[in-house]
């Protein structure tokens, strides 16, 4: 004759294990889907676009050279959600003439934009302009020491250009 007592017993304790293994596993879908959806707004901000490059739309007459020989850096970022054309120019002459591909207003970090030239010591025009119409002029002296000209595009403020004595520290 069969234990009825211990069947029962084992049965109820069979659907208590099988209503904690449901209420893990629901939590467990429940954490995936939050955490899936905040990948998801990672995927849109990855590493991936922080890194794709500007387009080169005219070719420099300013030569490029490498980040040791430079004597001037010239770093570039917009925080604009649609795609932006920036030229610089230095003394008159294209240095620079790019579009920069937007990014999406959910990603807390832009993509920095470095460039190196070697400029001959003086005072030197620095002139920004964008396809949007927006123009900042300023003035860079060249010397013995390493200078930066940082160029920031921003919707709903003017383009700002600065120069700066010490490398910046891009996050």
């Amino acid at each position: 004759m069969r234990n009825r007592y211990a069947e029962v017993t084992s049965y109820k304790h069979r659907r208590t294990e099988t209503v904690q293994v449901k209420r893990i596993l629901a939590a467990a879908v429940t954490t995936f889907l939050l955490a899936g959806c905040s990948a998801g707004e990672n995927v849109t901000c990855s590493i991936d676009l922080l890194n794709r490059p500007a387009d080169v739309v005219t070719q420099p007459e300013v030569a490029e050279v490498s980040e040791s020989a430079s004597n001037v850096g010239l770093d570039v970022q917009s925080t604009l959600e649609k795609r932006v054309r920036l030229t610089v120019r230095f003394d008159g002459t294209l240095a620079l003439d790019i579009a920069m591909p937007g990014t999406p207003s959910e990603c807390s970090h832009q993509a920095v934009y470095k460039y190196a030239y070697q400029l001959h010591r003086g005072q030197t025009t620095v002139a920004a302009t964008t396809d949007r119409g927006q123009r900042e002029t300023t003035t860079l002296t060249v010397g013995d020491d390493k200078r930066w000209v940082i160029v920031l595009v921003q919707e709903g403020f003017p383009l700002e250009v600065k120069t700066w004595d010490s490398q910046p520290l891009w996050g």
